[in-house]
């Protein structure tokens, strides 16, 4: 992700065959369709956690930042049931990025320009720190 200089979760997904993302909604929210399955039948997973949205349930793929994350991984078609019901057109899952030294930190910033109001600016910090029992991050 960082190497094709994607910034979110949408953007990350935009360069994989077989999902198509498109703006919709009241809020220009980007929906992604996995093989022409919409997001109601193609799950969130965030760590093997799934994400739900009570209000609607369409999530916004923008509006996680890719700063922090390992790796999203798409399967197309069935997956697992063990996952759990709706999943149709496949799933999405998204894992964050573990420590591979005892501490880790990061610090970033990033600002860009167009000739429109749509200035960018975005800075992130992470801390992370492993031991034998686990990892805090």
């Amino acid at each position: 992700m960082k190497a094709l200089d994607k910034q979110n979760v949408a953007q990350a997904l935009s360069v994989v065959p077989g999902v198509v993302l498109q703006k919709s909604g009241s809020r220009n929210e980007e929906q992604v369709k996995v093989r022409g399955f919409d997001s109601r039948q193609v799950p969130v997973y965030f760590d093997g956690v799934p994400i739900y949205v009570p209000y609607d349930g369409n999530l916004d793929l923008a509006r996680i930042l890719t700063n922090n994350l390992g790796a999203v991984e798409v399967s197309k078609g069935y997956s697992s049931l063990l996952q759990g019901p709706n999943q149709m057109g496949g799933a999405i899952n998204i894992t964050t990025q573990k420590p591979t030294k005892p501490l880790e930190a990061s610090l970033g910033y990033r600002q860009g320009w167009s000739r429109s109001q749509d200035n960018a600016y975005d800075m992130h910090a992470s801390f992370a720190a492993s031991s034998d029992l686990g990892y805090l991050q």
